[in-house]
């Protein structure tokens, strides 16, 4: 998920597009995003995630794989891996503005199930998304679409997508890790590797 500053007029003059990631976003400037990336495992369940420098990603902690040959470094809802190989930027991405929701209203979609370490963006009205997909009845976390990617405020990354109530329904916003909850283990992580 990616949030970009763009005026209304210039929001209402992008095409809206349906994607099987983002729902209703439209196609951000070529190279804009230069810190958004894509996580696959074997041509496989794969994830989004956000450069932090030349050879690290942070993503959802639910997206890793044993199997894959990244080096994974856990926390409860984030993880930070290092890169044996250089980046190939990507050329076409979708972008979303989004606000991020009050507390209050967050907690009024998902009840018990936001942590302090959780927010919500997104329409209470629906129709605009990223595609993070929450199984309420068996409160598993599904890796799917958009999950991992970034939540992008002033140009400084504030969330990491994590999961949401299937996909721009109505009172289901998304729940993205606050990134700053995070930030001494992340320092850390890098510093010791």
């Amino acid at each position: 998920m990616l949030a970009e500053h763009r005026s209304k007029d210039q929001r209402e003059a992008a095409a809206p597009q349906y994607d099987d990631k983002i729902i209703n976003g439209y196609e951000c400037a070529s190279h804009s995003q230069p810190w958004q990336v894509y996580i696959s495992y074997n041509g496989g369940q794969w994830c989004g995630g956000s450069l932090i420098s030349s050879r690290w990603i942070i993503s959802a902690a639910h997206c890793y794989q044993p199997q894959s040959e990244l080096a994974k470094m856990e926390a409860r809802e984030v993880w930070v891996i290092h890169l044996g190989l250089k980046v190939q930027y990507a050329t076409k991405l979708q972008c979303l503005d989004l606000p991020v929701l009050s507390d209050s209203a967050c907690k009024a979609s998902y009840s018990n199930m936001i942590t302090t370490n959780m927010f919500c963006a997104g329409f209470l009205e629906g129709g605009k998304d990223s595609c993070s997909y929450f199984h309420a009845l068996m409160y598993l976390l599904f890796s799917q679409a958009d999950s991992g990617g970034p939540l992008v405020c002033n140009g400084k990354l504030y969330g990491v997508v994590s999961w949401g109530r299937m996909c721009a329904l109505r009172n289901s916003p998304g729940v993205y890790t606050k990134v700053c909850n995070y930030f001494d283990w992340i320092k850390n992580i890098i510093e010791q590797n």
